[in-house]
């Protein structure tokens, strides 16, 4: 006997199925339709500048680095203030003035996500002052570090002070590790995830962050950015040696000797 529950949903309706599996109502959003999982998850698949990067940059990563711009006490502000595209998608600025009903919706659901994570439902202007001032710090960093060299003065940015740190893409699985222990790190409890391994440390010059994140997806993630074909390295022979000094390159490190035993992981660990 079939336990799939058939729900009839209309393909032409304003519904949308998330990757935790709970459908979501574009034109009735509620407070309590919102998974901080879900969040991160979609938001680390979505590229930044609809795509028009040297290489893949997901809004969750960019999430995290304005949460770390602004000041502390409105880091979840600055975390959750893309969080709508997680449900409707990064549409380019100068297409959204263009679409006033896009426009109705985003502020509808906006409004919901900031009420599920105890947030004013609107913030308040001196909040969405400090909030555009980190996003266009970023957006100075991120067209210096990730954007096709030579593209002109930007008018928006011509007096913003870019990072003072280069801005590294990350693969969307680490983003979304990223994500959640920005979270975790800002409401200050322990996230839960499955098969956890010890706490290792990204850093980036001024950023640093802990995350609990299972071997294997270390190791994945580590096979996958090994063998594409723009890494470089000069010691890139496939030994132990060499996988330890690319996770340094990566800027993770680890407690007690384990980089080397997770190098002996990786350097067996299937690719693909």
């Amino acid at each position: 006997m079939s336990t799939e529950i058939e729900l009839n949903i209309p393909i032409t309706s304003s519904v949308i199925l998330t990757v935790s599996g709970k459908y979501f109502d574009l034109l009735d959003p509620r407070s309590d339709d919102f998974r901080i999982e879900d969040i991160a998850h979609a938001l680390s698949k979505i590229c930044r500048f609809t795509g028009h990067c040297r290489e893949f940059y997901s809004v969750a990563q960019h999430s995290v680095q304005v949460s770390h711009t602004v000041p502390r006490q409105h880091a979840l502000a600055g975390l959750l203030h893309d969080a709508v595209e997680a449900f409707i998608g990064d549409v380019a600025t100068p297409l959204k003035r263009l679409l006033p009903m896009y426009v109705e919706i985003e502020k509808r659901i906006e409004k919901c996500i900031n009420e599920s994570f105890g947030l004013p439902a609107v913030a308040p202007p001196e909040i969405k002052e400090l909030i555009k001032s980190a996003d266009l710090r970023l957006l100075a960093t991120e067209k210096r570090d990730l954007l096709p060299p030579n593209s002109g003065t930007w008018g928006i940015i011509a007096d913003v002070e870019p990072l003072t740190y280069p801005i590294r893409a990350m693969d969307p699985r680490m983003a979304e590790y990223a994500f959640l222990a920005r979270y975790d790190e800002i409401i200050q409890h322990t996230p839960q995830v499955e098969n956890p391994t010890r706490i290792c440390k990204i850093t980036g010059s001024e950023i640093s962050f802990e995350l609990i994140v299972p071997l294997t997806d270390i190791c994945k993630v580590a096979k996958d950015i090994w063998n594409h074909p723009s890494t470089y390295s000069d010691h890139k022979d496939g030994s132990e040696d060499s996988y330890y000094s690319f996770l340094k390159f990566l800027w993770i490190e680890f407690p007690d000797g384990y980089e080397e035993q997770l190098a002996r992981f990786i350097a067996s660990y299937p690719a693909g």
